[in-house]
């Protein structure tokens, strides 16, 4: 556990850093990807303007922003998605990790257990117990029938 910044940080707290961060850069990414669309809609308007008042030129090199600006916004979709697909992967990681630790505890009781318990001495207990069981059944059968 770390103290103020000293020592080492436990699973849990980088995971919850590393998951800080990717959240940070994709609202980073949100953002920039709503600056993109209210330029794009700026630049709609001045290919509109530009067409009205009959400016070819204009409209061409306008449209050629507006492709570009397009394409920038695609690739912020694609960025995004890779976040969010490296904050996925990094939750299963510590999912395993966390399950690798809960079974190393289950073995270890159960070695404590099987040390405690004898296997052998229980097997006999319970085929007592059955041909006991078996015993009673057979006897209740013969007192029905009598």
């Amino acid at each position: 556990m770390s103290f103020l910044g000293f020592g080492k940080k436990t699973d849990k707290e980088l995971m919850k850093e590393n998951d800080r961060a990717l959240r940070k850069v994709g609202r980073d990414l949100d953002r920039e990807r709503i600056q993109l669309e209210r330029e794009e809609k700026k630049i709609e308007l001045e290919i509109k303007k530009a067409a009205k008042d009959g400016n070819k030129d204009a409209c061409s090199i306008l449209a050629k922003q507006l492709i570009q600006l397009r394409k920038q916004k695609a690739r912020t979709y694609n960025a995004s998605s890779k976040v969010q697909s490296v904050g996925t992967q990094a939750k299963i990681m510590q999912s395993s990790a966390t399950m690798a630790g809960t079974l190393k505890n289950t073995t270890i009781a159960m070695g404590q257990m099987n040390k405690v318990m004898d296997p052998a001495k229980m097997s006999k207990t319970l085929q007592d117990f059955s041909k006991a069981s078996t015993k009673m059944e057979m006897t209740d059968e013969m007192s029905k029938i009598a």
